[in-house]
């Protein structure tokens, strides 16, 4: 994909995440996946953030906290109303 001008990233679901469910530090974390991909990568045009149920509501957070940096979401079935 990336020879195309594709990528697709995100963060391993936590392993307790049924009992240990904290979305600030799973939005965190993507912000890391975003350092980490711009420096190993040329920086991308568009990010689009996607995610269903809790990660929809991520994808929701991420979108509002780095607006500046995400163009847009995509969220399936997010538990935050909109």
């Amino acid at each position: 994909m990336l020879n195309r001008g594709y990528a697709l990233a995100g963060t391993a679901r936590h392993p307790l995440r049924d009992w240990q469910y904290d979305p600030a530090r799973e939005v965190a974390n993507l912000d890391l996946v975003l350092d980490r991909f711009e420096k190993t990568y040329e920086g991308p045009e568009h990010i689009i953030q996607f995610g269903c149920s809790g990660a929809g509501h991520t994808a929701l957070a991420v979108a509002e906290d780095f607006s500046d940096r995400v163009d847009g979401a995509v969220a399936l079935s997010a538990h935050t109303p909109v």
